[in-house]
């Protein structure tokens, strides 16, 4: 299921969230274009670098686990290149422990 990314409670960027005006294509395909705090550039190697730093309440959490549950993805675009991932995966590594 793709959903508004911002449904979830994300990281947004520190000026806040830009919504980009709409074409006719993106409107015939549901699209809304967000503004993301991700800094991203090619053929740059880059790992575990910090977005923000963000306490999540019990209700956020379990929006999370509800999208995990559900095998929510994400669709975002780069330099007009879509991306698409799922929000996370559920891995039993030993019994009762989860990742």
């Amino acid at each position: 299921m793709t959903f508004e990314y911002y449904m979830l409670p994300y990281c947004k960027p520190a000026g806040g969230v830009k919504w980009k005006t709409l074409g006719m294509g993106e409107v015939v395909d549901a699209n809304r274009m967000a503004s993301t705090p991700y800094d991203l550039a090619f053929r740059v190697e880059r790992t575990n670098q910090r977005v923000c730093k963000k306490e999540l309440s019990k209700e956020d959490a379990q929006k999370f686990r509800d999208a995990v549950r559900d095998d929510w993805y994400f669709q975002m675009y780069f330099d007009d290149l879509p991306v698409w991932g799922f929000v996370g995966k559920v891995e039993k590594i030993i019994p009762n422990q989860y990742e």
